[in-house]
């Protein structure tokens, strides 16, 4: 609906001041969004870059997550025992990030897969390198519930499993002449 009621450039400042709360110093070099009513989909393309995405360590080491944008902003959630049931309305999303790697890095550490199955809805996210790149990949899934307060602990744990995915940092470590690149494919 924003799309529909915003000018181009203001729905383009919208998107990149959006990454920016995430990400500083961004730029985005393209937005595309394509909205289809009829099939009930939206899809937005957008390539960015920015300078400051990753940390440096000890001169040799870069650390950043590849889950640039939280997705369970609107979702709360909170220890102890639920009187009242808890609602989920429907949603499904789908991700695909693509980040270069610096020249000279190599990956390190990456998370492992991970896939999330619940009465209520699925989660998956899966890491790969390949040309250089990190190629990130996440879903979700949430079905319409009503989740009564004594299967509320159900709901906590398994957004708990997908917040603590999306925190999982990627470790690069600068490569050393003639050291080999590792590459990670999807499991």
């Amino acid at each position: 609906s924003r799309l529909r009621s915003l000018s181009s450039p203001d729905y383009n400042r919208m998107i990149e001041g959006w990454i920016g709360r995430a990400v500083n110093g961004v730029k985005a070099t393209k937005i595309a969004p394509k909205d289809n009513t009829q099939e009930g989909s939206f899809n937005l393309d957008v390539e960015f870059a920015a300078n400051s995405f990753a940390q440096l360590m000890q001169g040799r080491l870069m650390v950043f997550k590849p889950a640039i944008i939280g997705r369970l902003d609107r979702q709360t959630f909170g220890e102890g025992k639920r009187i009242l049931p808890y609602l989920i309305d429907a949603t499904t999303y789908s991700e695909n990030v693509k980040i270069k790697l610096p020249d000279g890095f190599v990956v390190d550490e990456m998370p492992e897969p991970v896939g999330l199955k619940a009465e209520f809805g699925k989660y998956d996210v899966k890491y790969e390198v390949k040309d250089g790149h990190l190629l990130f990949k996440r879903s979700m899934t949430l079905n319409k519930s009503i989740v009564p307060p004594e299967k509320y602990e159900a709901v906590w744990k398994f957004f708990g499993q997908v917040r603590f995915a999306e925190q999982a940092p990627v470790v690069l470590m600068k490569n050393k002449k003639g050291q080999v690149e590792k590459t990670c494919p999807f499991s």
